[in-house]
C-alpha cells in the first residue's frame, strides 16, 4: 500500500501491542509507531459529557490545585463518584458501549486474549504456562501493591527465575502491567520495585472474574497515579514515599492514600505532596487523587 500509493498517508491500528513491537522491524523507514494509552480520567469526562477539558502540567496542578478543583467540582457535582465509575470500568473507550458487568467480561476477554493467543503467538509457551500466567495475574490482583521479590514470586507462581523474568518482561511490553523500579536501579533490576496493572480496572476485572469479590483500595489509587503519570513523566519507587516524580530538574517526593492519610508523612520532605482519595478539594501540599489524571 506505501509504494502503491506514495500520495496517501495511512493510519493503520493495532491491538496487540507485543506483535506490533515484535514485527516493527519489518516497519523501519516506513512507519511511525506510536502507543495510544489508556484514558486519562480528563478524557473519560470529555468522552461521557461531551465536554472540553484542559490539560493541566503537573508544576501547574501543584500550584494551582485548590482553584482547578473548584472549577470542576462546579462542572461535575459528583465528581467522586465519576472518579470511582472510572478506576473500576472506565479507562477504555468501550466503557461508552459497556458498562458495569459488561465492561469487566469484555475487560477479562481482553486480557485472556494477551495471554492465550498474544504472547504465544510470539513466545513458544506450553500450554500450562499461561495457566501459571494467569495464577500470577490472581497474584497481583490481590497483594497489597507488591514489591517485586523474585525468590518469593518464583516459589508462589511455581516457576523458575528466568520463566518470571521472561512473564514480567513480556507483560511489560503488553502493556498490562507497569514495573516502576527505584531511581538507582538498572534497567532489568527489579528489586524493591511495585509490580502495578496500567490500568486500575484490571483488578476490577480479574475480582469480578475469580472471585466476584473486592478489590484493595490501596492497589487501586497506586495504580490510577502511575497509569496517569508513567507515560509523561519519569516515575519512581522509594523507600521513604510512595513514588518519586521527576518533572524536568525538580524532583517531587509524592504519598498516595486515603482521606486519612496523615500530613507527617511529607513535613519533612523538601517537594512532598499527598494525594488524596475521598476529597473533591485539597489545601497546600494536599491535593485530591482524581487531580491527576488530568495531565494528558
Amino acid at each position: 500500500m506505501y509504494d502503491a500509493y506514495p500520495d496517501k498517508k495511512f493510519i493503520v491500528l493495532g491491538s496487540s501491542a507485543l506483535s506490533i513491537m515484535s514485527e516493527k522491524g519489518d516497519l523501519s523507514r516506513r512507519a511511525v509507531i506510536y502507543s495510544l494509552p489508556s484514558l486519562s480520567f480528563r478524557e473519560y469526562l470529555e468522552l461521557k459529557h461531551q465536554k472540553e477539558l484542559p490539560v493541566v502540567s503537573f508544576s501547574e496542578l501543584i500550584s494551582n490545585h485548590m482553584s482547578i478543583s473548584a472549577n470542576l467540582t462546579s462542572q461535575f457535582r459528583a465528581i467522586l463518584n465519576e472518579f470511582n465509575m472510572f478506576v473500576a470500568t472506565g479507562s477504555f473507550p468501550f466503557f461508552l458501549e459497556a458498562s458495569g458487568d459488561e465492561y469487566l467480561e469484555a475487560l477479562s476477554g481482553i486480557i485472556d486474549k494477551v495471554i492465550y493467543e498474544d504472547i504465544p503467538t510470539i513466545k513458544a509457551l506450553r500450554a500450562f504456562s499461561s495457566l501459571k500466567l494467569k495464577k500470577l495475574f490472581a497474584y497481583l490482583a490481590i497483594s497489597k501493591i507488591p514489591l517485586f521479590n523474585i525468590e518469593f514470586l518464583k516459589t508462589e507462581i511455581e516457576v523458575s527465575k528466568d520463566t518470571l523474568y521472561e512473564y514480567f518482561d513480556l507483560l511489560d511490553r503488553a502493556e498490562i502491567v507497569k514495573i516502576v523500579r527505584t531511581e538507582s536501579a538498572a534497567p532489568r533490576v527489579f528489586k524493591n520495585s511495585k509490580i502495578l496493572f496500567k490500568s486500575p480496572n484490571v483488578y476490577f476485572a480479574i475480582a469480578y472474574e475469580l472471585w466476584k469479590g473486592n478489590v484493595d483500595r490501596g492497589n487501586i489509587r497506586e495504580s490510577f497515579f502511575v497509569s496517569q503519570t508513567c507515560d509523561t513523566y519519569r516515575l519512581f519507587s522509594s523507600a521513604t514515599t510512595d513514588f518519586l516524580l521527576l518533572d524536568g530538574d525538580s524532583c517531587f517526593e509524592i504519598e498516595v492514600g486515603g482521606k486519612s492519610k496523615k500530613k507527617k508523612q511529607i513535613k519533612n520532605l523538601k517537594n512532598g505532596y499527598i494525594f488524596k482519595d475521598d476529597i473533591e478539594v485539597g489545601a497546600g501540599n494536599t491535593l485530591p487523587l482524581y487531580l491527576i489524571g488530568f495531565l494528558y
